[in-house]
């Protein structure tokens, strides 16, 4: 007689998995480009961004960056990863107002890139985030 469900039909048989990395910036001068810390994510494919501006005048540009693949080493130097850009640059809103991104994708590690536009400084916090 087959089976016909059973104490594991509809169950997930792994294990979750979550890390994440808050920061925040030094003051980001006008014209200048921050790059948050990578968080390393390999086999955690939900990836999500959230940056908040809590100091500046004017709003700053953040872009959400993967490192798909680490390159070859050169000597006894380590691979370095290779990042690219996931979203397009993008302001952020002034006061505090958190702005999310997320992508899913399997990568080696996250970043953010913050720069503040000429005429303008500013200050973020970031949270980046990988699960799975």
């Amino acid at each position: 007689m087959p089976i016909r469900s059973g104490k594991y039909a509809g169950s997930q048989n792994v294990a979750k998995a979550a890390f994440n990395l808050v920061s925040k910036s030094p003051t980001i001068a006008a014209g200048t480009t921050y790059s948050t810390e990578q968080l390393d994510c390999p086999g955690l494919p939900i990836l999500t961004w959230i940056v908040s501006q809590t100091a500046g005048p004017g709003a700053l540009t953040v872009t959400c960056q993967v490192a798909l693949r680490r390159l070859n080493p050169i000597g006894v130097q380590p691979a370095a990863l290779e990042w690219m850009n996931v979203s397009p640059p993008t302001l952020i809103a002034v006061g505090g107002t958190p702005t999310v991104f997320q992508f899913n994708i399997a990568a080696e590690a996250m970043r953010m890139q913050i720069t503040a536009p000429g005429g303008t400084t500013g200050v973020a916090t970031t949270i980046l985030s990988a699960s799975g």
